[in-house]
């Protein structure tokens, strides 16, 4: 290499790591964070947090649900029942912030004569924007039975009975940190 490829090459360089040092020293900033409305142009900035380091807060817990649910009418000794539980958490005002956390779990159900019982547990972790949400957990489920005298390959929609109880009439605000709740839930499947 000749000595003034070198020289070039060293000056190209210092001027590299002079711009990053003055950006750098001048705070450059990434901008306005915010959203664009295509159709009309119109930026709209998001409102900053003072305080970058509360703004966001890891909120977890477990939720233990119990069903307890009458068969009427009975069904078969081949089918299984299960219930699948889902827990949603939901905060933001869906216009500046939105969150939302979904977590499941699918359990057998302990049958004994006319009655079911399903007993879950679902850990959570979320990691909310604390300043003006108010973050809700909600719980809901689906039971299903499936005849087991059918081959596994032909169960997809051969469900013998199914219930979606959607809406277990529970949304509580979010439990603190570090809590467990409980609830139970009596159902007709």
């Amino acid at each position: 290499m000749s000595r003034r490829r070198i020289a070039l090459f060293l000056a190209g360089l210092s001027c590299v790591a002079s711009s990053a040092a003055f950006a750098q020293e001048q705070g450059a900033s990434a901008g306005i964070l915010g959203v664009m409305n295509p159709r009309t142009g119109v930026f709209k900035a998001l409102p900053k947090s003072e305080s970058p380091e509360a703004a966001v807060s890891a909120v977890g817990g477990t939720v233990k649900t119990t069903i307890n649910g009458t068969i009427q009418p009975p069904l078969s000794s081949t089918n299984k029942i299960f219930c699948y539980i889902s827990i949603t958490i939901t905060a933001g005002d869906g216009v500046t912030y939105s969150y939302e956390q979904d977590k499941n779990a699918t359990v057998p159900a302990t049958i004994s004569e006319n009655s079911l019982t399903c007993n879950s547990t679902i850990e959570y972790l979320a990691h909310l924007v604390v300043a003006g949400t108010s973050p809700q957990l909600s719980i809901s489920s689906v039971i299903f039975a499936i005849d087991s005298s059918i081959p596994s390959s032909a169960i997809y929609g051969s469900q013998s009975r199914y219930m979606d109880s959607s809406d277990l009439g529970v949304s509580i605000p979010l439990p603190p940190n570090g809590k467990t709740t409980s609830k139970t839930f009596s159902v007709l499947f």
